[in-house]
């Protein structure tokens, strides 16, 4: 899962429960606090929130951009897993980017398991992109 606080108040006001609100995700990595115009509060970053849901006994780290976030996502994820990102709208590009860096692993053992001998047909539809290996559900936080 991949989370953006968004506020830094309500980030502040909230922190105890985002600790546990994350019981059931296997792990949590969580990007900065998006400020939405408000002022830092010193000690109010994502890597707090990273330590606060750590310290409920789940597994969370503190990833310094979107970019991060992807590659940490294409790394630790396994078919068949379930991916939630709960960011800010403008950010929701980062499923698809996880859907994009995932395909060419995902494309390698599609060739591997095709018969050398058999030759695919170049219709539009073979060249078609492969769905994302994952269940992805995005969700503006």
């Amino acid at each position: 899962m991949a989370f953006q606080p968004i506020a830094i108040t309500r980030t502040r006001d909230m922190l105890q429960e985002f600790g546990g609100a994350f019981s059931d995700a296997d792990t949590v990595l969580v990007t900065d606090v998006y400020a939405a115009g408000e002022p830092p509060i010193d000690g109010m970053t994502g890597e707090r929130v990273a330590t606060e849901i750590l310290g409920h006994g789940k597994s969370a780290s503190y990833v310094q951009s979107f970019e991060e976030a992807t590659a940490r996502l294409v790394q630790v994820a396994h078919s068949g897993d379930m991916i939630l990102t709960l960011v800010r709208e403008a950010s929701r590009s980062l499923g698809r980017r996880y859907c994009r860096d995932s395909l060419p692993a995902q494309r390698d053992v599609a060739a591997a398991k095709r018969p050398s001998r058999q030759r695919r047909s170049r219709t539009p539809a073979a060249k078609a992109e492969l769905p994302c290996p994952h269940f992805l559900l995005e969700r503006e936080s």
